[in-house]
């Protein structure tokens, strides 16, 4: 069996950041992502580009968030845009601010993001296990055992970074909630936010790439 002080699954933004903060503490560390590599969801937003934050401030972020946004304001006042600016810019990110207040980066690849993530986790020595879906996790004691395939992983500490049900070719499949309700914790009935809307009408076609609100 091997034994760490923290084990995150999901290899996604808040996986990623949760392991640097992790073993920047000197804990032992290791991350878990289904996917090939880390990033794979964030490599799609703002259509590639990115669209890391916004220049909002800190109440509008709150009424956004459904249906208790309050709840994220102490997180909030720890870590928030300016902080996290901050860590990409210090590795040579470089920002710019677009319509509605999107923060993206000027090289307009969310590449360039994921690759600063990786180069961290790799400096920080995280044990970094990609292609490897966590298929349970039990609780033995004061012990988290995560099963991977053929393999038995303990930790004091775990965290349940999955992300939701959005996009199962992603790694988005919901596992998380079946995790999280397997330790005892109650889960909230999910439903879609965004669906498509499916039609025949020939002129759709004519519409592609036009958005409104």
């Amino acid at each position: 069996m091997d034994n760490y002080d923290i084990v995150i699954i999901g290899g996604g933004p808040a996986g990623c950041m949760a392991a640097i903060a992790a073993a920047g503490r000197g804990k032992r560390t290791a991350l878990i992502e289904g996917n090939g590599a880390i990033g794979r969801k964030l490599l799609l937003t703002g259509n590639g580009r990115c669209n890391i934050t916004n220049a909002a401030p800190l109440e509008v972020f709150l009424k956004k968030i459904y249906p208790r946004g309050d709840f994220y304001r102490d997180a909030f006042k720890s870590f928030f845009r300016e902080e996290l600016l901050a860590f990409f810019s210090s590795r040579g990110l470089e920002f710019k601010t677009e319509d509605n207040g999107r923060i993206i980066p000027v090289s307009d690849k969310a590449l360039s993001v994921v690759k600063i993530l990786s180069d961290i986790l790799a400096e920080k020595g995280v044990t970094l296990l990609v292609g490897h879906r966590a298929d349970k996790i039990a609780r033995r004691g004061a012990t988290f055992i995560t099963y991977v395939r053929d393999r038995r992983i303990s930790a004091k500490a775990l965290v349940i970074a999955c992300g939701g049900a959005t996009y199962s070719a992603c790694g988005c499949r919901g596992d998380g909630f079946t995790f999280a309700k397997e330790l005892g914790h109650t889960i909230t009935p999910i439903g879609p936010a965004l669906v498509p809307l499916l039609s025949d009408a020939p002129f759709i076609r004519e519409l592609q790439g036009i958005d409104f609100r």
